[in-house]
């Protein structure tokens, strides 16, 4: 299954699953949904995860840190980059209501070891 094919709230709740199971316990309350912006590295999810982690760039060291999502298509099939810029501002919507409880995560299609 291609990652086109994947809803923007498939792909944010494959990453949502994916930092439950590897990032910071706290990786929740490290994101400032008012602050998100999946097209901006500063702002995104990665880059607010792991700002401190990082000293500032948060983004950089998320790759370096969860070194498989360099590979192929992982950083959109987890929701962490948009397809486009319709695609990103759709994902940002996503990763909020997630992060707000407005939505429950749907059911994850991405499986990788970490």
């Amino acid at each position: 299954m291609g990652v086109s094919t994947l809803s923007v709230e498939q792909r944010a709740s494959n990453g949502f699953a994916l930092l439950n199971r590897v990032g910071p316990e706290d990786w929740q309350e490290r994101v400032e949904p008012s602050l998100l912006d999946i097209d901006h590295g500063y702002f995104c999810v990665l880059g607010q995860v792991y700002a401190e982690d990082g000293n500032g760039q948060g983004y950089e060291y998320a790759l370096g840190h969860l070194d498989f999502l360099a590979d192929g298509d992982a950083l959109e099939r987890f929701g962490f980059y948009g397809l486009n810029e319709e695609d990103g501002h759709a994902l940002t919507k996503a990763w909020c209501a997630l992060l707000a409880g407005e939505a429950k995560p749907v059911e994850v299609t991405a499986v990788m070891s970490a």
